[in-house]
């Protein structure tokens, strides 16, 4: 069974069908191999799930950052994270220090993943860089220190570490900060891609890795067996002038292939350029080539979406018709066949990619056409959104003008298998379903402050709002995806599943034992939701990254939810099938709950209270005096939150105002993990 079955969430509709549920499910539960930790907020966890604090206990002052997504490793056994402030053993800066977590017998260890930051001058600088393979074995990382033969002291180096063993390789090295800045921060853009096993990673820099090339315009670059390749080859065997690809624009994007033999490029700095595949370095092929009679052969500007995961075909839009009868649009290109078919038609409008699948079989986009049944022109600064399927397009809703949406949703994701889409929007959701008011009895107005997260199944064609409820208490976001970095590459966290489960982070009451009024975490699947944070916590709480059979599901907050966790800073939480681990129960203290404290706790509502009345374990205990810290610490973290976003975006943007966003939103969290402590030391749970 997994994550969002009717055993995980199942919504009771009377006191005899609680009792019906609640007392089969504790029976069952004796039955759990994981039984002596299913203790505390985990007590009353289905399918035998419990709670593990993958971040370490003790933090020495820094907490995991929640403006920087999370990436699990496939079997959900580790976890990088970073955070602010440096501690196991980290010699990094005090912003975006880079860890992985790795679970052990008995525990989550922790291990730092920068390199050393000091340069020759003792200032510690500000934006270390380290991206880590899948499987988090390598970390490529950026220091201006020499740690190896031929790498410069206060230079630009770069370097490969194995995890494992400790040893590094260099990768680059070149005098002043042009390469180091390239790669420095969570969101730098050096690192592109990488094959599976990352024996190829696909990298852009300004900086000549190859010998090829002088310093300036971007070139793409394949670095394997201790050697950059340029990958940005014209088919007559000259070098581009410049070349880059989209950064992350869907998930799955595959920009190199999965055996490494395989890797994308476009001719330009910015923006649509001739489209090509470079296959093991030795041959170049066109891919946005037009097959048209008048023009074949012709490389016309395009702009890359996703290949399959060996490269054989490849999804890319262009303004240009490339096939007979079709115009601006979608294409798909087969490596192997060389066959390019046109997925659109002439007039289609089409405005945006949205999100594919992995295979690339499912495609979801905007525009502003009639392409579908049932459409309708959409009106000024409004989209339609399509799903396309074998051929076949189906109308799945219409955005709203009021808001502005004339691109689409800004968050946007496809299940793996594409079968299932969810999207975050702003707008009332018109179409063939009934229509979805976004923020129902509130002004839409900044529309970061209501967005809600609605969920497609493509077999039904249905749209369903999952994070609408009365009162809409402020901005939901579809798990993980407002905090994509464009150091993973094109990972991006598992918010939906191949099974229908959808991911959100939700202010809103959605299950009658959401008490806290602060965001938390939910999943939904067909209409079940169930809780993943408690609901109960004085903070907010948000979807991390999730396994894709959804065993694992990792989330950030700062609510203790083991023994072991004794500080009041976020940290990073997995809820996990026949989790539990022995060193976070230490014995000799009380667990964060007893009893039936922890009932708030079930992934059943508590039926029979009123919204906001007490709940044992739940901010309903605390004293009058308390409560009120309590509401003070949740209106500071949601305002450290919406100073997070503001910056996030206004950085994707390229604004300047993203650093004074960034330290106001820093200062924002510090009051209000005072605030946390205060409510806890008054008797809050938090």
């Amino acid at each position: 069974m997994t994550i969002g079955s009717a055993a995980f969430g199942l919504a009771c509709l009377c006191l005899v069908a609680l009792a019906a549920i609640v007392g089969p499910a504790t029976a069952a539960a004796a039955e759990c191999p994981n039984e002596e930790f299913r203790r505390g907020p985990s007590a009353l966890l289905p399918e035998c799930r419990a709670y593990e604090l993958v971040s370490p206990a003790l933090k020495e002052g820094g907490y995991v950052n929640g403006t920087i997504s999370v990436r699990v490793s496939p079997d959900g056994d580790a976890a990088g994270f970073f955070s602010y402030g440096s501690f196991a053993s980290n010699a990094a800066a005090p912003w975006y220090s880079s860890y992985v977590a790795r679970r052990g017998a008995i525990n989550w260890a922790t291990q730092g993943l920068d390199a050393p930051q000091f340069n020759s001058t003792g200032v510690l600088n500000a934006h270390p860089s380290a991206v880590s393979s899948p499987d988090f074995t390598k970390t490529l990382q950026a220091s201006k220190v020499a740690l190896l033969p031929g790498a410069i002291e206060n230079g630009s180096n770069i370097y490969i570490r194995d995890n494992v063993t400790g040893q590094r390789e260099l990768v680059a090295a070149r005098e002043g900060e042009t390469l180091f800045s390239e790669a420095a921060g969570a969101g730098g853009e050096f690192y592109v891609d990488g094959s599976r096993d990352w024996s190829h990673l696909l990298l852009k820099s300004r900086s000549d890795l190859s010998g090829e090339v002088t310093e300036g315009p971007p070139h793409l670059y394949d670095f394997t067996d201790g050697r950059a390749r340029l990958i940005d080859v014209l088919p007559n065997g000259e070098i581009a002038a410049s070349a880059h690809l989209p950064s992350s624009s869907v998930g799955y994007s595959h920009a190199m292939s999965e055996d490494g033999s395989r890797a994308f490029f476009m001719v330009g700095e910015y923006g649509p350029g001739a489209l090509y595949m470079r296959e093991d370095d030795s041959r170049t092929v066109p891919i946005s080539a037009s097959q048209r009679s008048e023009d074949a052969g012709t490389v016309y500007p395009a702009e890359f979406i996703a290949a399959s995961p060996d490269g054989s075909e490849v999804i890319f839009t262009s303004g240009s018709s490339l096939t007979e009868g079709s115009g601006r649009g979608i294409y798909r290109y087969d490596v192997e066949s060389g066959e390019l078919i046109g997925l659109l038609p002439g007039a289609a409008g089409l405005v945006r990619v949205l999100a594919v699948s992995e295979e690339g079989s499912y495609v979801y986009f905007t525009a502003t056409g009639l392409l579908a049944e049932g459409a309708t022109k959409p009106p000024i600064n409004a989209v339609n959104l399509y799903a396309l399927h074998g051929g076949q397009i189906k109308w799945i809703g219409q955005t709203g003008a009021s808001q502005n949406e004339f691109n689409g949703p800004y968050e946007a994701l496809a299940s793996p298998d594409g079968t299932h889409f969810a999207f975050g929007s702003a707008s009332p959701m018109a179409g063939p379903n009934p229509p979805n008011p976004a923020c129902p009895g509130r002004s839409l107005n900044p529309p970061e402050s209501c967005m809600q997260v609605f969920a497609y199944e493509y077999a039904s064609n249905k749209l369903t709002c999952v994070s609408c409820a009365d009162p809409t208490l402020g901005h939901s976001d579809l798990g993980g995806q407002e905090v994509h970095q464009l150091a993973y590459g094109d990972h991006y966290p598992r918010a939906v599943l191949d099974n229908g489960t959808v991911f959100l982070d939700t202010p809103n009451r959605l299950l009658p034992r959401d008490v806290n009024g602060s965001l938390d975490v939910y999943a939904w699947r067909n209409g079940v939701y169930s809780l993943i944070s408690t609901g109960t916590g004085s903070g907010e709480s948000n979807f991390a990254d999730a396994t894709l059979d959804g065993s694992s599901v990792f989330f950030r907050t700062a609510q203790s939810l083991v023994k072991q966790d004794v500080d009041t800073t976020p940290d990073l939480y997995v809820d996990r099938i026949d989790g539990g681990l022995a060193e976070q129960w230490p014995p000799g203290s009380p667990p964060p709950c007893e009893g039936d404290g922890c009932r708030s706790g079930t992934s059943a509502p508590l039926v029979g209270r009123a919204p906001g009345s007490a709940e044992a374990g739940g901010e309903g205990n605390l004293s009058t005096r308390c409560v009120g810290v309590t509401r003070r610490a949740n209106k500071a973290a949601r305002q450290a939150n919406r100073l997070d976003q503001r910056a996030r975006r206004a950085r994707r943007a390229g604004k300047g105002q993203a650093r004074r966003l960034h330290r106001r939103a820093v200062k924002q969290h510090r009051q209000a993990r005072q605030l946390k402590a205060k409510a806890r030391n008054c008797g809050g749970q938090g």
